[in-house]
């Protein structure tokens, strides 16, 4: 359902947010949702207002795994600085996270 603005219907927005790994200790949360996970040697489990769930762990670079599908798209890429791969970049356009759990390696 959308909004009603001015006589017509808006559209409600989804959220962009992105997560990736920094360093060997932090999960960055970017985009419209913003925050920071430190996690240095654990695992860091993300779950997400539409059902999915992902997973980021440092094995080198930071790796990204989905654990449960959702209904929203959401793509994997390899962010490099300096021509070295350091991190998964994950991007999912939905409301919201709804879960960060922590665990040991």
């Amino acid at each position: 359902m959308g909004l009603l603005v001015r006589g017509r219907r808006k559209e409600e927005r989804k959220r962009m947010i992105q997560v990736s790994g920094w360093s060997d200790d932090l999960v960055e949360i970017d985009g419209d949702w913003q925050d920071e996970i430190g996690c240095y040697e654990q695992i860091a489990t993300i779950g997400f207002d539409d059902g999915t769930e992902i997973e980021m762990r440092y094995e080198g670079p930071w790796k990204v795994k989905v654990i449960r599908e959702g209904s929203a798209d959401h793509r994997i890429e390899k962010l490099e600085e300096n021509g070295d791969y350091y991190s998964d970049l994950f991007t999912i356009e939905t409301d919201g996270i709804v879960s960060v759990r922590i665990r040991p390696e």
